[in-house]
């Protein structure tokens, strides 16, 4: 973990649920460092969350936003590198602006919230699959969403995806605001309890909802989503299942217990949930292709 204390402060980053710092190194580099909430009842571990789910991201062979923690004046958060500088690019736009720009009277109905399940994900993917870049994002916004049941996220709204316009062309960004996902709520008792107790796991992954990357407050069960991927993107899903079948949990849990702001029951947690939530996409996908 560095210390980012004597970097230089160039602003506080936009408007967002988790306090910001915007920095610059001495190499003249862009970073953003982000703290954790701060409640009035429990804690969050967000800024931990954020760290381990680039790991995963990367283990799955995503393109994953470069995080790392480090400390400034004596307090913890994830630093994060700058993509839209590293890419060199010239603009970034995130996914909301894009829509609204070019289907508006959709993407105002998918935020009234009126809306429902499947209906709600047939109809934002109706949104989506008009943006005049959708083939090019295809692969990678389908295989974000995979990711996002991987992790859990619960907050990959379409301000949490953008598109770099490069010198090469138009791309997706790397994967960034991964943080609200892993249990990143959770107290080390709660944590024990979900370990202690499968069917109270199993009913959590179960419950599980996400807002998909089109819906700013609404969120659907995952596995409708899944239902309406694996019906119209398998070849993306058999991809991603792929990836997962190679994953290396033994080099997860060793960046896990080499980091030493996690407790027992975190690291504990996160090797459960990793394994369980993989397995759970990998059967889903096998019981759908027989």
């Amino acid at each position: 973990m560095i210390d980012v204390t004597d970097w230089e402060l160039i602003g506080y980053g936009e408007d967002s649920t988790l306090e910001k710092e915007e920095l610059r190194n001495s190499k003249g580099e862009l970073y953003l460092i982000k703290y954790a909430r701060i409640f009035e009842v429990g804690s969050s571990w967000e800024d931990l969350t954020e760290e381990i789910a680039a790991h995963v991201g990367e283990l799955l062979s995503l393109n994953m936003m470069k995080v790392q923690m480090a400390y400034r004046n004596n307090r913890r958060g994830c630093l994060l590198r700058n993509f839209v500088d590293d890419y060199k690019a010239s603009e970034a736009y995130p996914g909301a602006f894009l829509l609204q720009g070019e289907c508006p009277n959709q993407y105002i109905e998918i935020q009234a919230r009126t809306l429902k399940g499947e209906s709600l994900i047939d109809h934002a993917f109706e949104m989506i699959s008009k943006l005049s870049y959708w083939e090019k994002i295809k692969r990678d916004f389908i295989f974000m969403l995979l990711f996002d049941f991987v992790i859990g996220n619960q907050d990959r709204h379409p301000y949490n995806w953008s598109l770099l316009y490069t010198e090469e062309g138009v791309m997706m960004s790397p994967l960034y605001d991964n943080g609200a996902s892993l249990g990143f709520r959770f107290e080390d008792d709660k944590l024990e309890s979900y370990l202690e107790d499968e069917v109270k796991r199993k009913k959590y992954y179960r419950n599980t909802k996400v807002k998909f990357g089109l819906c700013e407050k609404d969120q659907v069960k995952m596995i409708d989503l899944y239902s309406f991927l694996h019906k119209n993107f398998l070849l993306e899903i058999s991809d991603f299942i792929g990836r997962i079948e190679n994953f290396d949990y033994n080099q997860f849990s060793k960046r896990l217990e080499e980091n030493s702001c996690l407790s027992i029951a975190q690291k504990k947690w996160l090797n459960q949930v990793i394994a369980e939530r993989n397995e759970i996409l990998v059967n889903l996908f096998r019981e759908r292709e027989g």
